[in-house]
C-alpha cells in the first residue's frame, strides 16, 4: 500500500486554488489500492504527479480510480517511449486472445480498457513534456488505426463465418477497404478526434456460403457493426466516435461502395471540397494492396495534371462558406475552425498542394507539417514562412491536445471556468491566464496574416448568411437533416421536397453541361473529374 507523501512535493508544482482538488485525487487513489490490496509503485515523481494531475481531470481521475490499470501502464514502458503502431498491436492482440470465446459485448470492453489504458499513457507523456507535439500525434494516430483494423480483422472473420465469404469475379476472397481522412489520414489525429473512415471494397458479386448475399450489402453489415463496436457508448466509455460524412453522397449515400462504384462519383459528381478531403486519404485497415490500388485510381481526382490556379478559386469560395458557418454557430474563438486557426494553416499547405501537387510528385503528401517543410524546400514559400507557420501550427495543435485531455471531451475554445483557465495555463506554462490568451491572439493573427497574403480571401464580415445558406445547400456541402433545417429556418415548409428537386436540377444540370461541352467539341476528351472544375480540352 502507498504510504502518505510529503504534501510538499506533492503540491509543490499546482497553484493553491486547485491543490484541494489534486489531495482529494490522492486520497482517491490511497482509497482504491487499500481497496485492492496494491503496493502500487506510482513510477513517477510526487512533484510530476501533482503538476499532470492539475493540468488533466481525465489523467487524475482515470488514475486514481483505477491504480491497476496504472500500474500496467507503468510495467510495460509506456511512460519511457511512445508506443508505436507494431507495440499497440501487440499489446491488444494479447488482451484479445486471452479471452475466448469473444463476444461483441466483451470485445467493446477490451478495446474500450485498452484504449483508455494507453490514452493516458499517452497525456502523461505530453504533459510531462515527455513526447513532443509531433510524438503525441503520431501515437495518438497509430493507437486509433490499431482499433480499427483489429477489430475488423475479428469482425470480418465472424461475419464470413455466418454470412459466407465475399468473393470477386475470378473467386478471389475479398476483405474491406478503410481509409483514413483528415488528421488520422494524414498522421496528425488529435486527442479527442473522431475518425473520418470511408469503407469500400473491390467488387461487386456474392459471398460464398451457406448463405449467398451481395458483396455490397456483407460490407454494409460489416461497416455497420464496426462502427457499433467503436462508436457506442458503453459503461466502459467509448473507443472513438466514427464520422462516415466524407464518403461519396454523404449521409445519403451507402456505407460501403465498390471501387469502380467510387471511381464513378469522383468522375462525375465529386467535388472541390472532395479533392481537398482526399489529399490526406491513407489506408488504415483491411485490404492494403486492394486500398493502394483505390487510392492510385482516383489519385487525378485529386491532382491536376497541369498547374491548376483554379484552386485558388476554390479554395476561397470553401473558406467563405465555412467561415459562415462558424460566424453563424458562434465560433469566431475556435482555435481549429476560426480566423487564423489550424484550419488555416491546412489551407495554406493544401492550396499549394492542389495547384502544383500533379506535375510535382513530391507534393502529394499527407502531413500538413511536411507540406510545409516541402513548399520551403521547392522556394514556393520563404523558409521564414514556413518556420513560422509550423510554430504557430505547434503551438496550436499542443493547445489543442491540452484542452481535450482535461476532460477527454472533444473541445477547441478555451474554457471560461476560472479553475479550468488555471489547468490550462499551467499546463502551457503560462504564468497567467492573460499570458496564454495573448499568445494565443498573436499566433492566430500570424497565421491568418500569412493566409491572407496566400489566399486573398474575401472580407469575412462581408459574407451574406442568408445566400450562404443557399450556396451551401446547392453545392451538397451539408448534410440531409442539416439543409432542411436550414431552409425550414428560412421560412420554406415543404424543405424536404425543395431539397430534392435541388439535387435532382443539380444532377441534371451537371450531365447538361458535360453534354453541351461534348457537343460543342466533338471528337475531343475531356476531363470532367469533378462537377466545378473548368473542363480540360485536348
Amino acid at each position: 500500500m502507498p504510504s502518505s507523501p510529503d504534501t510538499s512535493v506533492l503540491l509543490s508544482r499546482v497553484p493553491p486554488d486547485l491543490q484541494a482538488r489534486v489531495s482529494g485525487y490522492w486520497q482517491t487513489w490511497e482509497n482504491n489500492c487499500l481497496q485492492h490490496n496494491l503496493n502500487a509503485d506510482l513510477g513517477v515523481t510526487l512533484d510530476m504527479l501533482g503538476y499532470v494531475w492539475a493540468c488533466s481531470e481525465f489523467v487524475a481521475v482515470n488514475m486514481s480510480c483505477h491504480p491497476q490499470a496504472w500500474q500496467e501502464v507503468v510495467a510495460q514502458g509506456s511512460l519511457l517511449k511512445s508506443q508505436t503502431l507494431s507495440d499497440f498491436q501487440v499489446i491488444l492482440h494479447k488482451k484479445i486472445s486471452a479471452i475466448q470465446p469473444l463476444q461483441d459485448n466483451v470485445l467493446m470492453s477490451v478495446l474500450r480498457q485498452f484504449r483508455q489504458q494507453q490514452m493516458l499513457a499517452i497525456a502523461w507523456r505530453d504533459l510531462a513534456d515527455i513526447a513532443n507535439t509531433s510524438e503525441t500525434l503520431a501515437s495518438l494516430t497509430d493507437l486509433a488505426e490499431v482499433c480499427v483494423d483489429t477489430t475488423l480483422e475479428y469482425l470480418y472473420q465472424d461475419q464470413c463465418e455466418l454470412l459466407g465469404t465475399p468473393v470477386d469475379s475470378t473467386g478471389k476472397l475479398q476483405r474491406m477497404i478503410v481509409l483514413g481522412m483528415g488528421k488520422l489520414g494524414g498522421g496528425e489525429l488529435n486527442f479527442s478526434s473522431d475518425i473520418d473512415l470511408i469503407f469500400g471494397f473491390a467488387e461487386e458479386g456474392e459471398t460464398q456460403g451457406a448463405r449467398v448475399m451481395d458483396n455490397g450489402d456483407f460490407f454494409v453489415r460489416l461497416g455497420q457493426r464496426l462502427i457499433r463496436i467503436l462508436n457506442e457508448i458503453t459503461a466502459d466509455g467509448f473507443v472513438f466516435r466514427v464520422d462516415m460524412l466524407l464518403r461519396p453522397h454523404g449521409a445519403d449515400g451507402p456505407l460501403a461502395m465498390s471501387m469502380d462504384g467510387m471511381e464513378q462519383y469522383y468522375q462525375t459528381q465529386g467535388r472541390d471540397w472532395e479533392r481537398y478531403a482526399m489529399i490526406k486519404a491513407r489506408v488504415i485497415g483491411g485490404d492494403r494492396a486492394a486500398g493502394s490500388a483505390l487510392l492510385t485510381m482516383l489519385k487525378p481526382f485529386v491532382y491536376r495534371r497541369y498547374l491548376d490556379y483554379g484552386a485558388f478559386e476554390s479554395i476561397r469560395n470553401m473558406k467563405t462558406l465555412l467561415d459562415a458557418d462558424v460566424k453563424r454557430k458562434g465560433n469566431l474563438d475556435n482555435i481549429k475552425l476560426g480566423l487564423g486557426g489550424i484550419r488555416e494553416i491546412e489551407f495554406i499547405g493544401q492550396t499549394f498542394q492542389l495547384i502544383r501537387g500533379g506535375s510535382e510528385i513530391d507534393l502529394q503528401i499527407r502531413s500538413i507539417i511536411s507540406v510545409l517543410i516541402m513548399l520551403a524546400q521547392k522556394a514556393i514559400i520563404t523558409r521564414q514562412t514556413a518556420d513560422d507557420l509550423l510554430l504557430s501550427y505547434d503551438f496550436l495543435r499542443r493547445l489543442e491536445n491540452r484542452l481535450q485531455m482535461y476532460a477527454d471531451a472533444q473541445i477547441h475554445v478555451l474554457p471560461l471556468d476560472d479553475l479550468h483557465r488555471q489547468s490550462i495555463a499551467l499546463a502551457m506554462h503560462c504564468d497567467n491566464w492573460d499570458q496564454l490568451v495573448a499568445e494565443t491572439g498573436r499566433q492566430r493573427q500570424l497565421v491568418h496574416d500569412y493566409f491572407n497574403k496566400t489566399v486573398a480571401l474575401p472580407q469575412f464580415a462581408e459574407t451574406d448568411v442568408t445566400t450562404d445558406v443557399f450556396d451551401r445547400i446547392w453545392s451538397g456541402a451539408i448534410v440531409t437533416d442539416e439543409a432542411v433545417q436550414l431552409l425550414q429556418a428560412q421560412g420554406l415548409a415543404a424543405a424536404e421536397n425543395i431539397l430534392q428537386q435541388v439535387a435532382t436540377f443539380r444532377e441534371q444540370a451537371f450531365l447538361f453541361k458535360i453534354q453541351l461541352e461534348m457537343g460543342h467539341n466533338p471528337g475531343c476528351q475531356i476531363d470532367f473529374l469533378f462537377a466545378d472544375t473548368a473542363v480540360d480540352f485536348c
